[in-house]
C-alpha cells in the first residue's frame, strides 16, 4: 500500500506591529512592522532556515508579507501573498486604539466578545465569513504542495481559525489558543487525518524538542 502523502506546515504569525504597544485594532488596516518585529520574523526565518521549505505564503499585508519575504530569502524563493489570508476585519474600529473604540462606541467590545461567534463591527467579518475565504485557500495550498513542506505567515485570528477547522474546535472557544507574535504552529497535514504537532512555539525555543 502506498504510503499517504502529507503537507508539512510551519505555520506563524507576524511579528510585533509598529503601533502594538499602543493596543491599536489592526485587522486589516496595513500597519507595518516595528523594528522589533523585523528582528523577532528574522530570528524565525533563521530557526526555519534549515527545513526544507518549498513554498512560502503570507497574507498580502506588510506586517505579514514582509515576515513571509524575510523566510523565503533564506531558501533562495519569494513569498507569494494572498489577499484571502488577511486578518479578520474589525471595520470601522481599524486602527483605533482601545481607548478609542470605547469612546467612540461605548459598549461595543463588551457586545462583541460576548457573543464572538457571530458577532462583528460595522463594516467588518464575523468569524464565519473569514474562516469561508481562509479555508479554501488553506486547503488549496496543502493539497498543492502534498509530499512538502511549506511556510505560512498569517495573523492571529487567521491561525487560530485554521487550527479550530483543523481540530474541530468550537469558534466560541477560539481564544482559548494564544497566538505571539511570531510563534510557531506545526501542521502535518494529510487529507483525511490532518495532525497539529504543536501550537504557539516561541522564537528561539528548539522545536524539535
Amino acid at each position: 500500500m502506498e504510503k499517504s502523502k502529507g503537507c508539512t506546515i510551519y505555520l506563524l504569525r507576524h511579528g510585533h506591529v509598529e503601533n502594538s504597544d499602543r493596543n491599536c485594532f489592526n485587522g486589516h488596516y496595513n500597519a507595518d512592522l516595528s523594528s522589533l518585529g523585523l528582528e523577532q520574523s528574522q530570528e524565525a526565518a533563521k530557526i526555519l532556515s534549515d527545513r526544507p521549505i518549498k513554498a512560502v505564503y503570507s497574507s498580502d499585508l506588510k506586517r505579514s508579507h514582509r515576515g513571509a519575504q524575510e523566510i523565503a530569502k533564506l531558501h533562495g524563493i519569494t513569498s507569494e501573498p494572498l489577499k484571502e489570508l488577511r486578518e479578520i476585519s474589525v471595520g470601522k474600529w481599524e486602527g483605533l486604539t482601545l481607548e478609542e473604540v470605547n469612546e467612540k462606541y461605548p459598549g461595543e467590545i463588551e457586545r462583541r466578545f460576548k457573543n464572538i461567534e457571530t458577532s462583528k463591527v460595522d463594516g467588518g467579518e464575523t468569524i464565519e465569513e473569514v474562516h469561508n475565504r481562509v479555508i479554501p485557500q488553506f486547503m488549496t495550498l496543502a493539497l498543492k504542495h502534498l509530499d512538502e513542506t511549506i511556510a505560512i505567515v498569517a495573523h492571529g485570528g487567521v491561525n487560530r481559525i485554521i487550527l479550530c477547522h483543523l481540530l474541530e474546535i468550537p469558534w466560541k472557544n477560539i481564544y482559548r489558543m494564544k497566538q505571539s507574535f511570531t510563534c510557531i504552529n506545526l501542521i502535518h497535514f494529510y487529507p483525511d487525518h490532518p495532525i497539529v504537532e504543536f501550537i504557539n512555539a516561541k522564537p528561539g525555543v528548539n522545536i524539535d524538542s
